[in-house]
């Protein structure tokens, strides 16, 4: 594993090991050829809309502070607590991504949704997305990703801006194909952006609505509500709670850190190969740093 870690994060992106056992027991297997082809269904997605914030389609007034806001809420939301993470966040991200838009100002909805998956396209997908292939490369595979043709990105930038919001396009053909090829119904199961009922969608509407006072109020609750999030786990911790979610990941990822690490660091909160960047930056020191593979 630690040769796959080495050689797959580029310095820019976290390395995907969730599929690492599966496409190796395959291949030890001989299950998988040495001429076989993967076809990964990156990013269709993305493509197609499935990422657009919902807070950039409810908002109104909207500016590039909050295209970043809607970046760092999406994309940056590993950090780990404490000086470092709140450094980190405060006096390093904002002005990065800036510095990476595409735009210094937005006018609209569409224009704001543009920078925003602008960004996502240069920074997240052929960062950390396509660089999930790089597991095919570990184990002598060969693999294709059709959605990144060209022909199907030139496509997607003439689909309407109005067609692309909560997957609309998308879900209209491939529900029209299913009858067509099926002789049947069968509902569209891609994810959308939704308009539906949040915690930021209603922190966004309450701020709005209420008078001084009671805005006051509500930031108090707001407060203690996020303290009472960080404190619960510590009590279901007590039970051996948290401890059973350590030891019985199907995949045995949390295996990176100790049970002692998991509870310090709040393993539960995180993606468990996090750990393994944040230790490569020297935020944390894990003790599997320095053992054998």
């Amino acid at each position: 594993m630690k040769a796959f870690l080495s050689q797959c994060d580029g310095l820019c992106a976290f390395p995907y090991i969730t599929t690492f056992p599966a496409i190796g027991w395959l291949r030890q297997k001989g299950l998988l050829s040495n001429d076989t082809v993967l076809v990964p269904g990156h990013t269709l997605d993305f493509l197609s809309g499935g990422h657009i914030p919902h807070e950039l389609i409810e908002s109104k007034n909207l500016s590039i502070t909050d295209v970043v806001r809607a970046i760092i809420r999406k994309h940056y939301n590993m950090m780990i607590s404490g000086s470092f993470g709140r450094a980190l966040r405060k006096a390093t991200l904002h002005g990065r991504i800036i510095s990476r838009l595409a735009v210094q100002s937005v006018r609209d909805i569409e224009e704001a949704v543009g920078a925003y998956e602008c960004w996502e396209w240069q920074e997240r997908q052929a960062k950390a997305i396509v660089n999930t292939v790089r597991i095919y490369d570990f184990w002598g595979c060969d693999w294709w990703l059709p959605f990144w043709d060209a022909e199907i990105m030139n496509f997607w930038k003439s689909v309407p801006f109005e067609a692309c919001l909560e997957r609309r396009f998308c879900k209209h053909y491939v529900e029209a194909l299913s009858r067509k090829l099926c002789r049947t119904d069968i509902p569209f199961a891609g994810a959308t952006t939704g308009r539906g009922f949040t915690m930021r969608s209603l922190w966004n509407t309450a701020k709005k609505m209420l008078p001084p006072p009671g805005l006051k109020l509500l930031r108090a609750g707001r407060r203690l509500l996020i303290y009472a999030g960080e404190v619960w786990p510590f009590v279901l911790a007590r039970k051996g709670k948290l401890i059973e979610k350590y030891r019985n990941h199907p995949l045995a990822l949390y295996g990176i850190l100790t049970e002692e690490e998991f509870l310090r660091y709040r393993g539960w909160r995180v993606l468990p190969h996090a750990f393994w960047i944040w230790d490569k930056m020297k935020a944390i020191r894990l003790s599997s740093s320095g053992g054998e593979d």
